[in-house]
């Protein structure tokens, strides 16, 4: 392979998804005019997932709270507006445009990290690969921020070949195809991705013959609730983070079969009175309404396997029970995509303070780390800021029902100590703050309730935190 040394620049940045674009933000505000960063990404483009995911994936929140930093969206959409992955993409190309007013961006794209070292001198030395080429970038800081690192669905494998196995991302090539059969849809998952591919086809044909396998169902934050439309924010709803506290005060660490009662009680909705699983999504009652009323079955069940018995073809559940299924049936894999990779044991930051990396493995802040551990890290407070960090890939394995109350929990408890290193500045450009749906008054009242209470609510939950650290030895 050819070895092409590129100059050195002052900050390299893996990642061009949400959270290695809010580092960016970030860099734009401690970075001097027209500083060098290597923005790198191994997909064509920037944006991360939404480069891949499927077409017709809109936002859980209203667009206005998915942001980079404080940096305004160009739509001229209602407030409630879900945007789109191509608005979205559009989004994100307008705020990089805007940042390169101030820096020098180096788009690497199509280019994977392959390795880094740091010199003693406290320059960086990071390797990545293209096609033909590898590349060394030396950089005085390095931000790795695969975030998440999701990647698109694969087709499920089956022991029989008299179904039809797709994807999300294949729907609109078959679309036609799909309706014009007449043959029974089986929808493989129960989180948002199956929740939005059901609402997609029954938008399209409300007849179609669609049913629901969702393992053991996952249910959801009600958008109606959390962001309440109109007039009603003024005194309906409930903020995020009044919810979130609701949650880590009540959760101890071992109850979260009592947490998941009182979340589903108050705040969610689901296709199945039975589901267990939560992971922090969001769901309209109107598209609910739409999923439950339009699919033939919900099958609260794991798919294993679809085989041939003898003239008959049969759906083969985890429990052991089976099901015909009519040949040339689609089966649509939207199986989880979120926290269900293998990932590389790694620390949010490194000892010698010159490189943070935003990943599952090591996340203290949950879906914000792309934006706050940044603004920490170009203050030179990275190794002074006591973080309190857990492995959400390996929590999730280990009990996923615990998962998100733990995640909440963690997040205010690393909340509480960003707000002694951070100024209130930085901790109000962050847009993408749910609470930000509300007018200022109500932001102003749970903000001062969750301070007065900062003392005894961190005690709390850093025995809830030590409690799942201990118990699953994370």
């Amino acid at each position: 392979m050819i070895v092409d040394n590129i100059e050195n620049v002052d900050l390299c940045i893996v990642g061009a998804g949400l959270a290695g674009l809010n580092a960016l933000y970030a860099a734009k505000q401690y970075l001097p005019k027209n500083a060098t960063v290597a923005l790198v990404d191994k997909r064509e483009s920037i944006g991360g997932m939404w480069n891949d995911t499927y077409d017709y994936v809109r936002l859980h929140q209203p667009y206005k709270q998915f942001t980079i930093g404080n940096m305004k969206w160009g739509l001229d959409r209602h407030e409630s507006y879900l945007a789109d992955r191509h608005e979205i993409l559009a989004h994100f190309k307008r705020c990089v445009s805007e940042v390169e007013q101030h820096l020098t961006v180096i788009p690497l794209m199509q280019h994977s990290y392959l390795s880094h070292d740091s010199q003693d001198d406290g320059i960086v030395q990071v390797r990545l690969a293209s096609k033909e080429t590898t590349r060394q970038i030396h950089t005085k800081k390095l931000i790795k921020s695969v975030g998440f690192g999701i990647e698109p669905s694969q087709v499920l494998a089956f022991s029989s070949d008299k179904v039809h196995s797709i994807t999300p991302e294949q729907i609109p090539q078959n679309q036609q195809h799909i309706i014009d059969s007449n043959k029974p849809i089986y929808i493989v998952g129960g989180g948002k991705t199956a929740m939005d591919t059901a609402h997609y086809l029954l938008q399209a044909n409300p007849q179609l013959p669609i049913h629901l396998i969702i393992g053991k169902g996952t249910y959801f934050l009600n958008r109606d609730i959390m962001f309440p439309p109109g007039l009603d924010k003024y005194w309906k709803g409930t903020t995020s983070l009044d919810m979130m506290t609701q949650c880590a005060t009540l959760f101890n660490g071992d109850n979260e079969a009592e947490v998941t009662q009182f979340v589903k009680s108050k705040y969610a909705l689901s296709p199945h009175k039975d589901a267990q699983q939560f992971l922090l999504g969001l769901l309209s009652q109107s598209e609910l309404d739409i999923v439950t009323q339009g699919c033939k079955t919900i099958v609260r069940d794991y798919l294993d396997d679809i085989k041939d018995n003898g003239d008959e073809t049969q759906l083969c559940f985890r429990s052991g029970e089976t099901q015909p299924i009519e040949s040339g049936a689609w089966i649509i894999n939207c199986t989880g995509y979120l926290l269900n990779s293998d990932v590389q044991s790694e620390q949010y930051h490194s000892q010698c303070g010159n490189v943070i990396s935003i990943n599952n493995s090591d996340n203290p802040l949950l879906f914000s780390s792309g934006y706050f551990l940044p603004h920490v890290f170009f203050q030179d407070k990275i190794k002074d800021t006591p973080l309190l960090s857990i492995d959400h890939v390996a929590l999730k394995k280990a009990n996923a029902e615990a998962f998100p109350f733990v995640a909440m929990t963690q997040l205010l408890y690393n909340f509480y100590t960003l707000m002694d290193k951070l100024p209130l500045k930085v901790i109000d450009q962050f847009h993408a703050n749910f609470d930000k749906w509300y007018p200022l008054h109500r932001q102003l009242f749970g903000f001062t309730k969750f301070m007065i209470n900062k003392k005894k609510n961190k005690k709390h939950f850093e025995s809830s935190l030590l409690r799942v650290k201990e118990k699953y030895n994370l």
